[in-house]
């Protein structure tokens, strides 16, 4: 998923987007600090590991 926003509060919590555009919140206490546009890989609603432009689309 593509992170669209991030909490503007500094929680860890983020906007992110699909390939289907579909916006949803997105834990993510597990990741380093993100920025928006980075592309992380999302189960169950938690960032698990943050991808390089490489692998995604």
């Amino acid at each position: 998923m593509r992170v669209l926003a991030l909490d503007r509060s500094g929680g860890t919590r983020a906007r992110c987007a699909g390939a289907d555009g579909i916006p949803m919140t997105v834990e993510t206490a597990l990741l380093d600090p993100l920025e928006p546009g980075a592309i992380v890989l999302v189960q169950a609603g938690i960032a698990l590991v943050r991808l390089d432009t490489e692998w995604a689309p």
